[in-house]
């Protein structure tokens, strides 16, 4: 059986991106189990595939390439007057191997830049570790970092042209044509969202403005509601007390599961309290309404619990993420789940075919 820390770095390979390092199963926690700090997207790497670390910073690619900008400032000009959304990108170039892959497999291949150009300006905020930026480079990268709540690299944000935050995600293991097409459906977020907006100010009573409000703002992940829409969020409020959308009722939700996700995160990575932590997440489940996706995010927290004494119990991750699937197989975590329980059987069997060759 792999020993915990063996176990979760296969799993986050093959299974997670983006650029964390991973040195605790708890690390993991903080990818899988909650959509607010980055977005978690699944990525179908082959097992067996280990990229490998350039210590150089990325060199310039041959034509068509993109022209990044390295202030937001400036990008935003740009972006109003040819009137395109803004991507940023947030990364270690020389640091962070899901960085390196996502600019040598997709920002540098002319089937994304032909895309995707037509529809965004591009910015590029780095964070190296091998050389340094000017001064005044490295203090606007770091603040933008903070403002945007930024932790892990790369992480791609989606910023409409007065640099407003809609969408986040970051490395996928899909080609580059496709990463573009992703990108595109993302943009349809800041879309739906305008035309929600538009539209809720023209509607004559309280109720019809809030349930255009709420669907305007239901695509946006949580975290950027709460950073970036406190206008949106206190119209809602007043057009909504009873939280009738279920909107508000989402946005209560996500301080409380962070903060239980911090508590179990402390439990499991500094005191090696599994026990404790497993009965944190049930005692919350118990006394919080949660259903659909909400439940399966907080399920998710028990991952770090499947372990003792650093040895990963694979039945008991296997019986978790089937839990998380029979909830609902289709939402962002269900799809997550299915992941995870595929990885974890490979390992598994890995384990067991060792096992069965040392024997013999």
């Amino acid at each position: 059986m792999f020993r915990l820390k063996t176990f979760v770095s296969l799993l986050f390979s093959h299974v997670l991106a983006p650029g964390v390092r991973v040195c605790s199963f708890a690390v993991l926690l903080v990818v899988v189990a909650h959509a607010t700090d980055i977005s978690a997207d699944v990525v179908s790497a082959p097992l067996g595939k280990a990229p490998v670390l350039r210590k150089t910073p990325f060199s310039k690619p041959s034509p068509p390439f993109i022209h990044w900008h390295s202030n937001l400032k400036t990008a935003k000009a740009k972006a109003r007057a040819e009137g395109k959304d803004i991507l940023v990108v947030f990364l270690c170039s020389d640091g962070s191997i899901w960085s390196q892959n996502l600019d040598t497999e997709v920002f540098t291949r002319p089937e994304f830049v032909v895309n995707a150009a037509k529809l965004f300006v591009f910015v590029w905020v780095n964070f190296p570790r091998t050389y340094s930026l000017s001064s005044e480079e490295k203090k606007r990268n770091e603040a933008l970092r903070k403002a945007w709540d930024v932790r892990t690299y790369p992480t791609v944000i989606l910023a409409d042209k007065d640099g407003r935050p809609f969408a986040a995600t970051g490395y996928r293991n899909v080609s580059a044509a496709d990463y573009a097409k992703h990108l595109s459906t993302l943009q349809a977020i800041r879309e739906r969202r305008d035309l929600r907006l538009s539209t809720a100010e023209l509607l004559s009573t309280e109720a019809e403005q809030a349930r255009e409000l709420s669907l305007a703002l239901q695509d946006i992940e949580v975290n950027i509601l709460l950073r970036h829409y406190t206008a949106e969020i206190a119209k809602l409020r007043k057009l909504d007390p009873q939280g009738s959308t279920g909107l508000l009722h989402d946005i209560a939700l996500f301080p409380k599961i962070n903060r239980l996700r911090d508590y179990v995160l402390q439990l499991v990575r500094q005191k090696r309290d599994y026990e404790k932590a497993s009965q944190a997440v049930d005692k919350f489940i118990a006394e919080t309404p949660l259903y659909g996706e909400h439940l399966q995010k907080v399920l998710f927290l028990k991952l770090p619990t499947c372990a003792n004494n650093d040895i990963c119990n694979y039945e008991a991750v296997i019986k978790l993420m089937e839990k998380i699937i029979k909830i609902d197989p289709n939402t962002e975590h269900g799809k997550m789940a299915t992941e995870v329980l595929q990885h974890t059987k490979a390992l598994q069997a890995e384990g067991v075919s060792a096992r069965n060759e040392q024997i013999h």
